[in-house]
C-alpha cells in the first residue's frame, strides 16, 4: 500500500477540524459537570452517626486547626489505653470534635488526653460505647 502526503492545506483543515471537535467535547463535558449538582446516589450521612460529622468550614478552618487535630491524634496514639482505637478527631477555632465507636471505658481518657492538649478549648465528645 502507497501512502500519499497530504498538502500542507488538507493538513491545516484537519488539524483545525480536530481541534474544534475537541474543544466542543471538553465544553459538553464541563457543562454536564456543573449541571447537576443532587448528591450522588449511596448511603449519605446521619446526624445520628458520629462518624459523619464534619465541622464547620471544612476538616481544618485554619492551619492552627489542622496543627491541633494533629497533636490531639499523636497522643491517642501515644497512649495504650486508647491506641488502637478508632476515634476520628477534627477541630474548628480550637474546639476538637472526637467521634467514632470505642469501648466504654476508653471514651473517659481520649477526652482527657484531648482536653490536655494546649489550644483545645473546647471538646465536642460524640463517641459512641460499642461491646
Amino acid at each position: 500500500m502507497q501512502w500519499k502526503i497530504l498538502s500542507n492545506r488538507t493538513t491545516r483543515v484537519l488539524t483545525v477540524a480536530l481541534l474544534a471537535i475537541s474543544a466542543t467535547a471538553c465544553n459538553r463535558i464541563g457543562e454536564e459537570s456543573r449541571a447537576d449538582p443532587s448528591p450522588q446516589p449511596g448511603p449519605q450521612p446521619t446526624k445520628s452517626d458520629p462518624r459523619n460529622v464534619m465541622p464547620p468550614g471544612g476538616p481544618y478552618a485554619s492551619q492552627a486547626d489542622g496543627e491541633l487535630t494533629s497533636r490531639v491524634r499523636m497522643a491517642l496514639r501515644a497512649e495504650r489505653a486508647v491506641a488502637g482505637s478508632d476515634i476520628a478527631v477534627s477541630s474548628v477555632s480550637g474546639t476538637v470534635l472526637l467521634s467514632g465507636a470505642v469501648p466504654p471505658e476508653q471514651i473517659p481518657r481520649a477526652v482527657e488526653l484531648a482536653r490536655a492538649i494546649e489550644g483545645v478549648k473546647q471538646v465536642d465528645n460524640r463517641l459512641l460505647a460499642t461491646g
